[in-house]
């Protein structure tokens, strides 16, 4: 039977779809908050997130597994793998696989010479915190050696892991970016970024995230600060490692050069690459205390268009510092959703900058919406759910870090029947079929407003198994959420 819907919505059912913009899901552990059963300082933390929405924490060395409610499932440390001779440290750089493995950067101090001196390592884990022996020597691959003060940025591709670890390289006696590819058996292709052409002199360099663009080929941007400047390139290289020829001057395009002596000093922070290939470019200004986000064309020049004269400023905030990973870029519309810490109020604020460089006013009603404390770590679900890992000093003993869920509201509710889906209720199943393009997720109501079930949609089908169908008292409401946040509802009676 293909249902149509009832044209009378019931008024709770229609509310619950019409909240605030940005909203803390009460769903998830206490009120929306999951309490880090752990006061100190979190050291490199990091989240994750499989396809069932369990979410995984890292940091200390342990790895923290809950479900998707923020419920407790295992608190285990990571064992230390018997073929690294020393005790490693894992770095905030981690993902997770699509095939439920988890993958790890991980360095250790190469002794005798303990002054930064480091081994990297990648390590895959499965759920069990077991190595996977498919992968290098029995879960662990050894990435290189005798790196001084290095720090590592790396991105999944499901088949190709792709390393960066910067550091001043001592088997090259120069400022060096080793870059380092393997695939998904352990095996290395690598690469060497000689640096000594940005400054003329010794100097220090930062590495931002790096950025998969078209044709595998990626970017990464890189800040050195020199004798008397601060000069930002932006690299992109193919899937060889070898300079992309088609981008800037053999694969290179200078950013920004400033004066050490400025009255703005531009930290890179991070980028993120546009569904048209543009890289949205994101530093903090400590000095005037502001976060300065530019956007570049795909061919590396800056586009003014944007904001003023390709740049927007947020006054009275910095980008943390913890974790170049509390941004994310709505491909869909190209929204950039990033959390700003004001040091004075101990608070985040989410600030939402549209494809055109300007603040959305829909996100700063009442002010905006903003977290007690400071935001470190941020992953949207398959549900289009944020989870963020946030820590809130307590000066009198210690810190109170917690984990909280957040939802975004939708903007408008619109008959159903203007998609023409199908649905079929079979064997306490919901079959949906004859999806329309134009939807990226669907989620099942109750009358109360619980939500039963959430799926994102990448087929035209989908089943949807309702094992309590019989708990649920006589309809349930389907929402179908399209790409430009807009909720087409349907009203179904359920058979008793």
């Amino acid at each position: 039977m293909k249902y149509k819907l009832l044209t009378i919505l019931t008024l709770v059912s229609v509310q619950f779809l019409l909240c605030q913009k940005l909203i803390i899901d009460s769903t998830f552990g206490v009120n929306g908050i999951r309490q880090i059963d752990f006061t100190g300082i979190l050291v490199n933390p990091n989240l994750l997130q499989d396809l069932n929405n369990n979410i995984e924490l890292i940091y200390n060395n342990n790895l923290t597994f809950y479900d998707e409610n923020g419920i407790l499932r295992n608190l285990q440390p990571i064992s230390n793998p018997g073929n690294i001779a020393y005790k490693s440290e894992f770095t905030e750089f981690s993902s997770a696989q699509s095939s439920g493995n988890y993958l790890f950067i991980q360095y250790k101090y190469n002794p005798p010479r303990t002054n930064g001196f480091l081994d990297y390592y990648i390590r895959r884990i499965n759920v069990n915190n077991l190595e996977d022996s498919l992968f290098g020597d029995h879960g662990v691959l050894k990435l290189g050696s005798d790196f001084e003060n290095g720090d590592s940025y790396k991105i999944d591709s499901q088949s190709d892991i792709y390393s960066i670890i910067e550091s001043d390289y001592l088997k090259f006696n120069r400022n060096n970016v080793e870059i380092i590819k393997t695939n998904a058996a352990g095996s290395i292709s690598q690469s060497n970024l000689n640096l000594d052409f940005i400054c003329n002199d010794y100097a220090t360099h930062f590495l931002t995230n790096i950025e998969f663009a078209n044709n595998n080929s990626f970017l990464f941007a890189v800040q050195q600060t020199c004798k008397d400047s601060i000069i930002t390139v932006m690299f992109k290289l193919n899937s060889k490692l070898w300079p992309d020829s088609t981008y800037g001057t053999n694969g290179l395009v200078y950013l920004d050069k400033e004066s050490i002596n400025s009255s703005s000093l531009k930290a890179i922070q991070f980028i993120a690459l546009g569904k048209n290939q543009n890289i949205l470019v994101v530093y903090n200004d400590k000095i005037n205390n502001s976060i300065i986000i530019e956007n570049y064309l795909p061919d590396g020049t800056l586009d003014n268009n944007f904001g003023t004269l390709g740049r927007f400023v947020i006054n009275n905030y910095l980008y943390s510092l913890t974790s170049n990973n509390n941004f994310k870029l709505d491909q869909t519309n190209g929204s950039l959703f990033i959390f700003g810490y004001d040091q004075n109020e101990n608070k985040s604020k989410l600030f939402v900058i549209d494809k055109t460089g300007n603040l959305d006013p829909d996100y700063e009603a009442n002010g905006g919406f903003m977290l007690e404390g400071k935001l470190v770590n941020l992953i949207q679900d398959n549900s289009n759910k944020f989870v963020a890992v946030v820590t809130k000093p307590n000066f009198s003993a210690s810190n109170q870090n917690y984990l909280v869920r957040f939802t975004e509201r939708l903007t408008e509710t619109i008959d159903a029947n203007t998609l023409s889906p199908k649905i079929v209720i079979l064997n306490n199943e919901l079959l949906i079929s004859e999806i329309d393009p134009s939807i990226r997720s669907i989620g099942v109501f109750d009358l109360l407003g619980n939500r039963l079930h959430s799926s994102v949609v990448n087929t035209d089908f989908l089943k949807i198994g309702l094992m309590n169908i019989n708990s649920i008292s006589g309809a349930a409401l389907i929402a179908f959420y399209n790409i430009n946040n807009k909720v087409h509802t349907m009203l179904i009676p359920l058979p008793k």
